[in-house]
């Protein structure tokens, strides 16, 4: 699952091939223009609560967390229903899924997914299988959902 900006992809890998692509109208920016609007602040403010709070916002940001609540358990309704549609169609089980994207990091998301899918969760690291500085590593591990599109379209363009 690609949490990016506008939108929310889903890609079903077997044995790295895709087997089916979904994508979901909703993204990042829907949550923080959520915020922005149900809070009446700016949405760069909300933007920064969002990714201060994500879904565990303290007592007094309790309207975050339910704010990005209702947006994350929509794009989890939808990601059940292709799920739930490939297994159908390919009589097999989904064993894990691998969240990317800007958006997964997001505090709470990675539980949130694990509570709703019930299988296997990870945070995607795109730099894994690239050769990088050893001083960069906790910057990549942190940041590295981030550029996991930049980095596969600039592999690709290498090969």
């Amino acid at each position: 699952m690609d949490f990016g900006a506008s939108r929310t992809k889903i890609s079903l890998v077997e044995f790295g091939m895709i087997k089916s692509y979904h994508t979901i109208d909703r993204g990042g920016s829907d949550i923080s223009d959520s915020i922005s609007k149900s809070l009446s602040i700016p949405f760069s403010e909300a933007e920064k609560m969002k990714k201060e709070f994500g879904l565990f916002a303290n007592p007094s940001e309790k309207n975050v967390a339910e704010i990005v609540k209702v947006h994350t358990d929509y794009i989890f309704s939808e990601a059940n229903n292709a799920i739930l549609s490939y297994e159908k169609k390919y009589n097999k089980t989904i064993s894990k899924v691998i969240l990317s994207g800007g958006g997964a990091l997001m505090k709470g998301l990675k539980e949130g997914a694990a509570e709703n899918f019930r299988v296997d969760i990870e945070i995607g690291h795109p730099f894994s299988k690239v050769g990088t500085p050893p001083f960069l590593d906790k910057v990549l591990s942190a940041m590295g959902p981030e550029f996991a599109v930049s980095l596969g379209l600039a592999l690709r363009k290498l090969q």
